[in-house]
C-alpha cells in the first residue's frame, strides 16, 4: 500500500507531465559547457537606505565588469552605473558615494604586458545624486571614507600624479593595500607586517561637502578617520623627508588642520570614541632612527594641545619581553574610559652582519610533537608574526592589564568594553587535533577585566 502523502505526489507529477507541451519536432536543447558561467550574474553589495526609499546591489558577471544598480523602489526608477562598486548610501539618504573601477579586459592586457602596477588604470570616485539623477566623477582615487552617523561629507584619497607614483612593488605591502575599496569612516591602507623604518608617501587628501561640492585639501597624507557623528576627521602624513609626518585632527569644513603629534616616524592605526573627543595611535617617532624602532600608543583628548603617550614596552603591566604591537589597532570602550590595544612578543634584531645571498639557507624542521604539521605552519607564519595580544589601559589611572596571551589568545570584554568581565577562549591545547579530529575544541575562561 502507498502512503497518502506519496499518492498525492504521484497524482501532481501525473498532472504536469499530462498537461505539459511536448517538444517541438526536431528542438534541440543546447548543451552548457564552462564558457557560460561567465555570463551568469551574481547579487551582491546589497544596500537599503536610511529612508527606506532606495536600494542598490551589484551585478557581477563570472567574467568582466560589473555593474551597480540604484533603484527607487517606490517609483521604480533605476540608475545603471557600469564598473561601479563599494557603494554606500549617505546617512541622509540623498546621495550614492561609489569607486569605479577601470575596464577589466584593459587591466588585465596590460598585466599580461607586464605593465607597472603603478602605471595601471586607477579607480574613480563616483558621486550619485539621487535627487537629479546627476553623477559627479573624480578620477584617480585610492579609497574613501563617510561617517556612519553623519551626511552631506566623504573624504577621498586621491593617487599620486602620473609619472610620480611610486611602483607599488617597490614601495611595500602597505602601500599596494591603500587603494581598494570602501573603508567605512576610515580610508586606511592594510597594515604592514614589521613595517619598521620604511616610509610612505602620502598624497592628497580631499573632505568634499556632498550638499555643495566645496572642498578642503590636505598634504601628504597617509590614512584619516571619521568620527561616528562627521564632527572631526584624523588623519596620518607622512613623506620621505619626514617634514610632513605627524597625526592631525580636522573639522569638516575646515581648511586648517590641528597637530596632535608631529616629528620624523611612522604613525598609523587612529581610532576615535563613540563621541568623537579622544583619537588613539601608533607610533615610533622616539625610536625611529634606532635599528629596530618600537612603537608606542598615544592618546589626544579634545581640549588637549598635544596627545600623550600612554604605553610602551616598558610601561608597567606589559609582559617582560613584549612591545606595543604595530599590527594592532586601538579602540576605545563604550564609554571611553579604556583603550584596547594589541601587545606581542618582541622578536629578536635582525644581525648586524648581511649574509651574502650565495650564503643563505632556508631550513623548514618539523617535530612529530608540534601542533601543527609542517603545511599548515607554512600556510599560517604571515598570521603568527602579525599576531596580536589584547592589553587595556583603565584611561582613569593610566594602569595598564594584559588580557590575553599566547596560550590564551582571544579575549572579548563584556558590556562592549566596558564590563568587569571578559570570556577567553582558546584552542591552543589541542591544536595538534585538527589533523584528525573535526570540529576543533576550545576551552573557555573567564577573566577579570582589572586584573
Amino acid at each position: 500500500m502507498i502512503p497518502r502523502f506519496r499518492a498525492s505526489l504521484f497524482a501532481v507529477v501525473a498532472t504536469v507531465l499530462a498537461t505539459a507541451p511536448l517538444p517541438l519536432t526536431g528542438q534541440q536543447k543546447v548543451p552548457l559547457d564552462h564558457s557560460v558561467f561567465d555570463g551568469w550574474n551574481r547579487i551582491s553589495a546589497r544596500a537599503i537606505s536610511n529612508d527606506g526609499r532606495w536600494v542598490l546591489y551589484r551585478l557581477s558577471p563570472g567574467l568582466g565588469d560589473s555593474e551597480l544598480h540604484v533603484r527607487n523602489i517606490e517609483s521604480g526608477r533605476t540608475f545603471e552605473i557600469n564598473r561601479g562598486n563599494a557603494a554606500r548610501f549617505s546617512q541622509d539618504s540623498r546621495f550614492v558615494v561609489f569607486e569605479i573601477q577601470p575596464v577589466d579586459s584593459i587591466v588585465k592586457d596590460l598585466r599580461l604586458e607586464d605593465t607597472r602596477q603603478a602605471d595601471l588604470p586607477k579607480d574613480s570616485l563616483g558621486i550619485l545624486d539621487l535627487a537629479s539623477g546627476g553623477v559627479t566623477r573624480i578620477e584617480r582615487v585610492k579609497s574613501f571614507g563617510m561617517p556612519e552617523e553623519a551626511g552631506g561629507w566623504v573624504a577621498y584619497l586621491v593617487e599620486a600624479p602620473a609619472g610620480q607614483a611610486a611602483d607599488s612593488s617597490e614601495a611595500g605591502p602597505e602601500r599596494r593595500g591603500a587603494g581598494r575599496g570602501f573603508r567605512g569612516r576610515r580610508g586606511q591602507a592594510r597594515d604592514s607586517a614589521d613595517q619598521g623604518d620604511r616610509k610612505e608617501e602620502g598624497t592628497d587628501l580631499v573632505v568634499r561637502n556632498l550638499n555643495t561640492g566645496a572642498e578642503s585639501r590636505f598634504e601628504h597624507v597617509t590614512t584619516f578617520e571619521f568620527t561616528v557623528a562627521g564632527s572631526r576627521l584624523a588623519y596620518t602624513a607622512s613623506n620621505e623627508e619626514g617634514d610632513a609626518d605627524g597625526v592631525y585632527v580636522v573639522t569638516p569644513g575646515s581648511a586648517s588642520a590641528q597637530a596632535l603629534m608631529v616629528g620624523k616616524g611612522v604613525y598609523k592605526n587612529l581610532a576615535f570614541d563613540d563621541e568623537g573627543n579622544q583619537v588613539a595611535f601608533l607610533s615610533n617617532r622616539d625610536e625611529f632612527e634606532s635599528d629596530q624602532p618600537a612603537f608606542a600608543l598615544y592618546r589626544w583628548k579634545s581640549g588637549e594641545d598635544q596627545a600623550t603617550e600612554i604605553a610602551n614596552g616598558s610601561t608597567r603591566g606589559v609582559p617582560a619581553g613584549w612591545w606595543v604591537s604595530e599590527n594592532g589597532t586601538p579602540s576605545f570602550s563604550e564609554n571611553g574610559t579604556r583603550l584596547f590595544f594589541g601587545t606581542a612578543p618582541r622578536p629578536a634584531p635582525d644581525p648586524e652582519e648581511e649574509v651574502p645571498e650565495w650564503e643563505k639557507v632556508e631550513l623548514d624542521v618539523w617535530n612529530w610533537k608540534d601542533p601543527l604539521l609542517q603545511p599548515n605552519q607554512l600556510v599560517q607564519r604571515q598570521q603568527d608574526l602579525r599576531r596580536t595580544y589584547r592589553a587595556m589601559v583603565d584611561l582613569d589611572d593610566n594602569r595598564v592589564v594584559q588580557l590575553a596571551t599566547i596560550n590564551m589568545p582571544t579575549v572579548t570584554v563584556a558590556d562592549s568594553g566596558d564590563g568587569d568581565i571578559g570570556l577567553a577562549v582558546t584552542n591552543v591545547p589541542y591544536l595538534q587535533r585538527v589533523s584528525w579530529d573535526s570540529p576543533g575544541y576550545n576551552d573557555v575562561y573567564v577573566v577579570d577585566v582589572n586584573t
